[in-house]
């Protein structure tokens, strides 16, 4: 497995959050995500196995035990690391997830019920809005960019509309 997801916990400095993955498309397996001190870089303080390789992770920045996890079968994990038995306290089901690989998760402030949210945006242009409710996660389409097809390595074939987005570029060609 390679490392494939990196991220620096939102409270305790010296704690690093690290995903397994392949980035091969074609020999996708299990993952894995270890929690590292830099007091005792030598050993992880955590370790959990996943079925599918992770893309990315972050910790949420008022509970930084709570780490929400992107994988590249487009599903969402929601890990509680206090506990010692390492399954998602919420999960994506089959129906709401992503249909392509989670490129980037963003925590946002809770909502005004006090509730728990965060963003992602998947391979396939979709920006999703996750609440942590009770014990289910509630998706919300907030976007959703189209891909543009076009034949050459240049930015001229793009429509330019009235959503500035960023463009990331992947060797497939496709921009999102």
């Amino acid at each position: 497995m390679t490392v494939t997801a990196l991220s620096w916990n939102s409270k305790y400095s010296d704690l690093i959050e690290v995903g397994y993955g392949t980035y091969d498309i074609y020999n996708q397996g299990e993952g894995l995500i270890l929690l590292f001190s830099l007091k005792n870089p030598s050993y992880p303080e955590n370790i959990i196995e996943t079925t599918c390789g992770v893309f990315c992770l972050q910790s949420s920045p008022t509970r930084p035990y709570i780490i929400a996890v992107g994988f590249f079968d487009g599903s969402i994990k929601v890990y509680d690391v206090r506990t010692k038995n390492n399954t998602p306290k919420y999960s994506s089901e089959i129906s709401n997830k992503h249909i392509e690989s989670i490129w980037k998760i963003q925590w946002l402030d809770e909502d005004s019920n006090g509730y728990m949210n965060f963003a992602s945006i998947g391979a396939e242009g979709k920006v999703i809005l996750w609440t942590l409710v009770k014990n289910e996660l509630r998706p919300s389409v907030l976007l959703t960019i189209s891909r543009n097809e076009y034949q050459k390595n240049s930015f001229d074939n793009l429509n330019y509309g009235e959503i500035n987005a960023t463009y990331l570029r992947h060797s497939n060609l496709l921009g999102i």
